[in-house]
């Protein structure tokens, strides 16, 4: 799952801001029977194409679980508000976010849903076997 935003411009070299350090965006993924949530921390991405200058912001995930998925973005800025991990760090820009290209959008608010549906036990790599998760030691 990738949702993309179109957020304030900005350059990977600086300029008025830090895209990296003085914006943050997260989204938090809600499993389909609201036991489990997922906040992804989204990331400037220039053009979205490679390019280093641009406006898109973004963020992915992988569910792990059939059934209906619903999403909730939030968009931050302030002086190293990246590395500030508070709900309250910085101020509120969820007004600068113009567009939102995402399955299940539903503007304003920056929230949405999407539909994920069982794969088959053959299915390649993760989709078969599901996530990677930290076992608490060495993989080696």
């Amino acid at each position: 799952m990738e949702i993309d935003f179109a957020g304030p411009s900005a350059t990977e070299l600086g300029g008025s801001f830090n895209p990296f350090l003085d914006r943050r965006l997260e989204v938090e993924f809600f499993a389909p029977d609201g036991s489990t949530s997922y906040v992804v921390p989204g990331f400037y991405d220039g053009d979205g194409a490679g390019g280093g200058d641009g406006n898109v912001w973004r963020a992915r995930f992988t569910p792990d679980t059939p059934g209906q998925w619903v999403w909730t973005a939030s968009f931050r800025e302030g002086a190293q508000v990246a590395i500030d991990l508070s709900n309250t760090a910085g101020a509120d820009a969820e007004n600068q976010i113009t567009s939102v290209t995402a399955p299940g959008l539903d503007l304003p608010g920056l929230v949405g849903a999407f539909e994920v549906t069982p794969a088959a036990i053959d299915a390649p790599g993760f989709r078969g076997t599901g996530r990677l998760e930290y076992a608490g030691g060495h993989y080696l």
